[in-house]
């Protein structure tokens, strides 16, 4: 039986001849003046180089990250810094302090300096402005620290977990940082009165080259700067209502009165056990919890009469 007919090129070359069959898969075969190499395609899309001395194929991994090959060794990064792992600059702010009027908060940083001589004494601290680079603790020249807050108590788009920014962070790059907040008010009885509630006060340190004008009145600000790898946030709770700790300085007079006269007031115990609760609630971010405490504090402290004697 005849052979059907087969279609061969032949070319001639310098020594020999080579003939090309057709092949089921198109590929294209190249001739050099000493070796010849097949590329065979395969199932991704990627660009292959080759250096002076030998060829390297890049592999599809898990994340998506360029791989650049040198002159000499080839070097594949298979893992990215993870953002969330736990960074060794804590900033830290320095005790709260309200003006009597209680419309305005002053802040200081007291993160401090790492000493890698005694390490316990601000593990969280700067590193010295005389040491090596380290992307985990930056120095306090590197960084500009941004106080920022939020007010838990009050709900709406604008407060509870929003962050609320301030017009300007004028002491940015000061140090020591010396930062005075001045709090949000509202109208009452045509008055305009400092608002009342749980406050997080957040200080940001954040990479030198940002600016202020950049974020301010970004609501997620204190939450975006969380997951950024070379930014850092550390938070101080604090209740400013004058009303409510008044009325537990009296309840707690008028406790220790009652035990000068032979008598155990146990509602002072209900009520300073449900403040206690509350702080502690607000120190581990519980804000939910501690915003229900400090309701029940406000209403027994609007029920109860706190006078400054026990009539003994």
């Amino acid at each position: 039986m005849p052979q059907p007919p087969r279609k061969i090129a032949f070319f001639a070359t310098v020594s020999r001849k080579v003939s090309f069959l057709n092949t089921i898969a198109e590929w294209q075969v190249f001739s050099t003046g000493g070796t010849q190499r097949a590329f065979i395609t395969t199932i991704f899309q990627d660009s292959v180089f080759v250096t002076g001395n030998r060829q390297t194929a890049f592999c599809v991994t898990v994340n998506p990250v360029p791989t650049f090959v040198s002159s000499n060794i080839k070097v594949a990064f298979v893992e990215t810094p993870d953002p969330n792992a736990p960074k060794e600059l804590q900033p830290k702010t320095g005790p709260l302090i309200v003006n009597a009027d209680q419309t305005t908060i002053t802040v200081t940083d007291a993160t401090g300096t790492f000493d890698p001589a005694e390490p316990t004494l601000d593990p969280g601290g700067f590193n010295p402005e005389d040491a090596t680079f380290d992307p985990e603790r930056p120095k306090r020249s590197a960084v500009k620290l941004w106080t920022v807050f939020k007010l838990y108590s009050r709900p709406g788009p604008e407060y509870g977990n929003s962050t609320v920014s301030p017009a300007s962070q004028n002491q940015e790059e000061d140090d020591p940082y010396i930062y005075t907040l001045t709090l949000p008010t509202e109208t009452i009885d045509k008055t305009e009165v400092t608002i009342k509630g749980l406050y997080e006060i957040i200080l940001i340190a954040a990479p030198f080259a940002q600016e202020w004008a950049d974020w301010q009145g970004n609501t997620n600000l204190a939450s975006v700067a969380k997951t950024f790898p070379n930014w850092y946030v550390g938070s101080t709770p604090i209740m400013v209502d004058a009303n409510v700790t008044n009325c537990l300085n009296k309840m707690r007079y008028k406790f220790l009165q009652g035990v000068m006269c032979g008598r155990c007031d146990d509602e002072y115990f209900n009520t300073y056990g449900i403040y206690v609760g509350m702080l502690n609630a607000m120190e581990i971010g519980e804000w939910d919890v501690a915003v229900e405490y400090y309701e029940r504090l406000k209403t027994i402290c609007a029920d109860m009469e706190c006078s400054n004697s026990c009539g003994c």
